[in-house]
């Protein structure tokens, strides 16, 4: 269990302001509710679907509509977590993929809001309500053809041709911890924005690991922070041991319950990288422990270097044959084992 922190992050405070949100968008009948979401200020459109921004009952509310198939809203399918599509295991990776289904989706909010709610951890946004909504049909773009893999491309394709949508409204937080991280280094504060990272990504992840749940997609995009702790939140990729699983997919959960850990490690380091030593070459800086680099961040490229040039030339292989690249898990383990401490343990 976490400890509480004060303020607008506390979690009674924070409790206080999702029954309030909960309340009034419940009293809505799905009209109402549909004119406001499309009222709704646009953050952005992905691949997992389109985000805004709403004020409920005086609280910012992030919306997400997730696009709902035809084959997601038949009898026996409606809620499934079960793998409807028929996907390739290695459509868990975060190199194109649009996701296994919306049902997944909000059952991993489900999940995350009760352990919010449960004291279980903090570091997820609220699951305010949620509704099925009519939404316009989505476009996606190309993301190759995964290896001419039938299922996937049945997926897009009924994706493209969904007439409704799972409208999340989840708890907004203000930045995400990329935009965080440069408004830090932006002020000089690196050395100290770089370590509460680093404790944070180790707590979030360990959470996960603890609960037999892997994410898939924990960039630095999909982090979200208040500058108190960080949450995770956008839950389209995500494998959980509660879910309808495939022997296959089982297997697969397993092989990678270490996942979040390495990459999220990956995603520090390459950021880190690219912010300090734009022009240097980073599979060599990496491997060279970062010279030329602060000391702080020399010594992140020491500590986590072997496991992300790992990673990192996994995503390369990803990419050209996702179906046949395969995961380095006990490399992985190997070099982690071998890392240098980290300079702090992380805070609860």
């Amino acid at each position: 269990m976490e400890a509480d922190q004060g303020n607008a992050g506390s979690l009674a405070s924070r409790l206080d302001r999702h029954r309030a949100v909960a309340a009034a968008l419940t009293a809505l009948d799905d009209g109402d509710l549909a004119a406001r979401v499309d009222t709704a200020t646009p953050l952005g459109v992905g691949i997992g679907g389109r985000t805004a921004r709403l004020d409920v009952a005086g609280v910012p509310v992030f919306v997400k509509r997730i696009p709902l198939t035809d084959r997601e809203r038949r009898p026996g399918h409606v809620g499934s977590t079960a793998n409807l599509f028929g996907l390739p295991t290695c459509y868990q990776y975060g190199v194109g993929s649009t996701g296994f289904g919306a049902w997944r989706e909000l059952a991993t909010h489900h999940t995350t809001t009760q352990w919010v709610r449960g004291g279980v951890s903090a570091r997820f946004p609220l699951l305010h309500h949620w509704r099925v909504l009519p939404s316009p049909p989505a476009t996606l773009p190309d993301f190759g053809d995964w290896d001419g893999d039938p299922a996937v491309a049945g997926r897009i394709a009924a994706i493209e041709a969904a007439t409704a949508g799972v409208v999340l409204f989840l708890e907004y937080l203000p930045q995400n911890l990329h935009e965080w991280l440069t408004e830090r280094f932006d002020a000089g504060d690196g050395a100290r924005a770089t370590a509460f990272a680093e404790r944070e990504l180790s707590a979030v992840t360990d959470v996960l690991r603890a609960h037999g749940m892997v994410h898939f997609d924990a960039h630095p995009g999909n982090l979200l922070t208040d500058g108190r702790r960080l949450y995770l939140s956008d839950f389209g990729l995500t494998l959980d041991g509660a879910f309808a699983l495939s022997d296959a997919e089982a297997a697969f959960l397993d092989l990678h319950r270490d996942w979040d850990r390495w990459d999220t490690r990956r995603y520090l380091v390459n950021w880190l990288c690219h912010r300090l030593a734009p022009g240097a070459g980073r599979p060599a800086l990496i491997s060279a422990g970062g010279p030329g680099l602060p000391a702080w961040a020399g010594a992140v490229l020491r500590r986590y270097g072997p496991t992300v040039t790992l990673l990192n030339d996994f995503y390369g292989r990803l990419l050209d044959g996702p179906a046949t690249a395969r995961y380095p898990a006990a490399e992985l383990l190997t070099a982690g084992r071998a890392r240098t401490p980290a300079a702090s343990p992380p805070r609860r």
